[in-house]
């Protein structure tokens, strides 16, 4: 689903790759949200948005955000994984909601 793009071609070995795999229903995640590039962009994006779920915001609601979410996703876009302008924080209720095959208790969080 995810592709790292660090410019490093070749860097990571196939090996590699397909231990950080995760499966989500039938689609394959590969991207790799350890990687440090990921961390810094992901801090950076929380600072942004004060870390505050920008989609609450839209509703006068002011919830933490604990998720960077990617707005093209980055299976269909892996050229803007890991763009800011492509990332927005939110809540983890809303995430799920973006996310309903991810989602951790499912069902559980209205918004």
């Amino acid at each position: 689903m995810h592709h790292a793009a660090d410019g490093a071609a070749g860097s990571v070995s196939a090996g590699d790759r397909e231990e950080r795999v995760q499966r989500f229903g039938d689609r394959i995640m590969s991207f790799d949200y350890n990687a440090p590039r990921w961390r810094r962009l992901r801090a950076s994006v929380l600072r942004r948005d004060g870390y505050l779920c920008r989609y609450c915001l839209r509703y006068g609601r002011r919830r933490q955000a604990t998720t960077v979410h990617h707005i093209e996703h980055a299976d269909e876009h892996p050229e803007l994984a890991y763009n800011a302008d492509n990332l927005i924080s939110l809540c983890e209720a809303c995430h799920n909601k973006m996310h309903p095959e991810k989602a951790k208790n499912a069902g559980r969080y209205r918004i």
